[in-house]
């Protein structure tokens, strides 16, 4: 029924939704968005309803305001659209600071909270004074293999199937990516793959040297998932079952206090979009 939905229907709903609140309509892509910027609005003059798909979003927002319905915004991650040059004409649409949500999340305060709740102190310290950052780094380096083969594959629509990685492929004690393991990896779960392997090794040399900004390239999965990793042995020794992606991504998402939202663009250009449609509130005041 869900995957059946379109912009149509979203903005069908939009427009029932205002019948019985007044206040400002924030799109968001799905439940995760909804539970991140739901903790920061103003309940009471806004709600946030969800569009299941970016697509949908865009295209509900984009009939919305050809019929000039106000108070109606959109925050969508950002995906591969500043690495492929693709813009969208929308005055109410606001795209996350980097690749996603998430990976937003995980360049913000909220890591070092994280850390200081995860990581060995010890361990932490042996990375110099300024350890969140290489951390940082550290994370995004090992993800941006899966994130160039991602990108190609968008780009190209190669029907590679990259769900379920195991992240084998992440040197646990470096967080360097095996490139041979990951794509191995890759086409024993891409039957209808539309490239041959040799093919993807040479799109990706070609992809990589294009030297693409990795906080816009890599997605947040990937990120946490390579966390985990490094919270197995060069952050602390926990166990594998303690540091799947999905449960660093929960915490993170936990971590993201009103104070780490307050340093990202996302709550700037919502500010900015409450400036240039009043009487509509977005935020709460903190």
């Amino acid at each position: 029924m869900i995957k059946s939905l379109d912009g149509w229907d979203i903005a069908a709903h939009v427009r029932f939704v205002r019948q019985v609140h007044k206040g400002t309509i924030v799109v968001v892509e799905g439940e995760k968005d909804d539970r991140v910027l739901s903790r920061f609005v103003d309940g009471a003059k806004c709600t946030v309803e969800i569009s299941f798909g970016k697509a949908n979003a865009i295209a509900a927002l984009d009939l919305l305001e050809d019929e000039g319905f106000p108070g109606v915004v959109a925050v969508v991650d950002a995906d591969f659209d500043r690495i492929h040059n693709n813009q969208h004409a929308l005055s109410g649409l606001i795209l996350t600071d980097g690749h996603d949500i998430d990976v937003v999340i995980l360049k913000s305060p909220a890591l070092r909270t994280f850390l200081r709740e995860y990581a060995d102190g010890a361990k932490l310290r042996a990375l110099g004074e300024d350890w969140q950052s290489k951390v940082y780094d550290l994370v995004l380096s090992g993800a941006a293999p899966i994130a160039y083969c991602r990108a190609i594959s968008s780009a190209e629509t190669l029907m590679l199937d990259f769900k379920d990685l195991s992240f084998d492929f992440i040197n646990a004690a470096t967080l360097d990516c095996d490139l041979e393991k990951l794509l191995n990896e890759i086409y024993a779960s891409s039957p209808v793959a539309r490239c041959t392997k040799d093919e993807l090794r040479t799109k990706f040399d070609t992809e990589k040297a294009k030297n693409h900004n990795l906080f816009q390239l890599v997605n947040g999965h990937d990120a946490a998932s390579v966390l985990g990793v490094a919270l197995r042995e060069i952050l602390s020794n926990k166990p594998r079952h303690h540091t799947w992606g999905s449960m660093v991504e929960s915490s993170l998402r936990l971590a993201f206090d009103f104070a780490a939202f307050k340093t990202t663009k996302i709550f700037d250009d919502l500010r900015k979009w409450e400036v240039a449609n009043p009487p509509y509130t977005v935020l709460t005041i903190a």
